[in-house]
């Protein structure tokens, strides 16, 4: 369902950690479905870009296809925060637990990646004779 009722003010408390390569994402209300491109992810959210933007009031069940596994992350019950365009902001609300350990870790991952490469970037050339 699609409504153009605005949104209340989110502020989000958590830093989201931008991807180097989108994730799809899967999304329905139970009356539409959506799908689109997660550009950056929290363990209790993320930032999803797609042609359609469901602004429901209700929940969403939301299908990750994470890159780790074949099987897709779902979280049972998510929530549009924000929207802006293409562009919208999810809160993640109940997750099991197996799904959970899941995400925290590949965002774990994700994180240690870029602490890598950002330690990789300012290390001094090593001297070479």
């Amino acid at each position: 369902m699609t409504m153009t009722a605005a949104l209340p003010i989110y502020r989000r408390v958590q830093h989201r950690i931008p991807l180097a390569a989108a994730i799809p994402i899967l999304f329905n209300d139970n009356i539409a479905i959506g799908e689109g491109q997660v550009t950056n992810l929290t363990p209790f959210g993320c930032t999803v870009e797609c042609p359609t933007i469901i602004m429901t009031e209700g929940p969403l069940s939301v299908r990750l296809l994470l890159p780790d596994q074949h099987a897709a992350l779902s979280i049972d019950v998510a929530a549009v925060r924000w929207a802006d365009g293409r562009t919208m902001g999810l809160e993640f609300i109940r997750i099991e637990p197996a799904a959970d350990l899941r995400l925290h870790c590949f965002i774990w991952d994700l994180m240690l990646e870029r602490i890598v490469g950002l330690v990789r970037e300012t290390s001094p050339v090593p001297y070479s004779a």
